[in-house]
């Protein structure tokens, strides 16, 4: 004979009662290990043992329906349990699910949404611990020192630059037989209209940095300018 198996929340749908219910009949043993198949939130029912096992476990105030006999969930529709409060964010997803037609009230309401608040603030909380670790053991350094060392590199590269222009100033009159100060003169008016726009972009880039960077985006930063 095919097993009928069913997730918790479909198999509380099928009773009339809700996850959180058939959760509890779990861990009380009235719903036994035999009539799960698979193990944690991925376990299924398996609907017959399940039914079986309510039918002999469960108290004459549950167990009876309105007309006095035993609730069969095949072919009757049995007494619905009072629905359990909704279970804060976070919890078993089957938990979370609800019979359709069971509205959510005012307090289950607010117990969810100061749940997803908590959950919210202890993840910026870990977030936060997470950038002072990486601070303290020097894997991040703050952004100010971050422009500090681009503006230094930046600097010393464009002294480099502007001083190899005096040679090729010098070489270039020799080779064409020009002024070398009226060469050097252009190069070096040139050079400048490069370098203040270079300059423009090299500070968006530092201003545009977070207040904690990376140590080893720094480092390349520092690498590519020289």
């Amino acid at each position: 004979m095919t097993e009928t198996t069913m997730t918790k929340g479909e198999y509380a749908a099928r009773r009339g009662v809700t996850p959180a219910r058939i959760s509890q009949y779990i861990a009380d043993g009235k719903i036994g290990p035999s009539a799960l198949k698979g193990e944690g939130r991925s376990a299924r029912i398996i609907v017959e043992i399940a039914d079986r096992h309510l039918a002999q476990r469960l108290d004459a105030s549950q167990a009876l329906g309105a007309n006095g006999a035993m609730s069969r969930a095949v072919n009757e529709t049995p007494q619905p349990d009072r629905p359990a409060p909704h279970p804060p964010a976070g919890c078993d997803g089957d938990l979370q699910r609800r019979p359709a037609g069971v509205a959510e009230t005012e307090t289950e309401a607010a117990l969810r949404v100061a749940a997803q608040e908590k959950a919210e603030q202890a993840k910026l909380l870990t977030a936060k611990m997470r950038r002072q670790e990486a601070l303290e053991t020097g894997r991040y350094i703050l952004a100010a020192d971050a422009r500090a060392q681009i503006a230094r590199a930046t600097s010393a590269a464009f002294r480099v630059m502007e001083a190899g222009i005096r040679n090729m100033a010098a070489d270039l009159a020799a080779q064409f037989e020009l002024s070398e100060a009226e060469v050097s003169h252009a190069l070096v008016k040139s050079f400048r209209a490069v370098r203040e726009r270079a300059a423009a972009d090299f500070k968006a880039q530092a201003e545009a940095l977070p207040e904690h960077v990376e140590d080893g985006e720094e480092v390349d930063d520092g690498e590519a300018s020289q």
